[in-house]
């Protein structure tokens, strides 16, 4: 049997934060990295984005891992450090990845780019099998026509909605020419029931 992909975990919390709290926040995730930075040196923050087009509150903190998630508990209890009084409202998504991982470093705030676009999709309980395939041999042709592509980040939810796909690419500056998705040849249209796309920002890498 060949051997299987690597997998990752990825852990999103988010968030919609107040509209004027944003430099609360800022100023919080600033003192829980120095924070946690004493008591473990190896420590490494997470990627944060803000939204920049879509949800423009949402903001994201997201942990990637070799092994799933553990231990979790009831969120509210767990906020000793105050974040529950900057934000409206909160969900924790995770998912599995759906590409090699061994191909990319795990994703922290130490090696995230400026830029997150974000597609995600709802598939039908059918569609994986036409879906996966059609990565492939995407990913094949894109390799073959450009030796330095590399596969983006793709993730399936794994609790709540398992039907929900999402899409990743990290860029330094924002694409201007943005396609529309039904006349584009991104994702085969036959298994896929419901879309929506998003951009996001490094979190405290804003200059206006």
């Amino acid at each position: 049997m060949a051997d299987q992909p690597k997998k990752v975990y990825k852990t999103v919390f988010e968030h919609t934060i107040k509209a004027d709290k944003y430099q609360d926040l800022v100023n919080l995730c600033q003192e829980m990295d120095l924070t946690r930075k004493a008591s473990n040196p190896d420590y490494v923050p997470p990627a944060r984005w803000i939204g920049v087009l879509g949800d423009g509150l949402r903001f994201l903190a997201e942990f990637e891992s070799d092994t799933p998630p553990q231990n979790f508990r009831f969120w509210p209890e767990t906020m000793t450090a105050g974040v529950q009084h900057l934000v409206n409202d909160t969900r924790i998504l995770i998912y599995v990845s759906q590409f090699d991982a061994s191909e990319k470093p795990l994703l922290t705030s130490a090696n995230q780019k400026r830029y997150k676009f974000v597609s995600r999709h709802t598939i039908r309980p059918d569609g994986y099998p036409a879906l996966a395939e059609w990565f492939l041999e995407k990913d094949e042709s894109r390799k073959e026509t450009n030796p330095e592509y590399q596969r983006p980040r793709r993730y399936f939810q794994i609790f709540g909605n398992a039907l929900n796909f999402i899409y990743e690419v990290e860029i330094d500056s924002l694409n201007a020419n943005v396609g529309i998705w039904p006349a584009s040849d991104s994702t085969p249209k036959g298994v896929v029931t419901k879309l929506s796309r998003e951009v996001y920002r490094a979190f405290m890498d804003v200059d206006e």
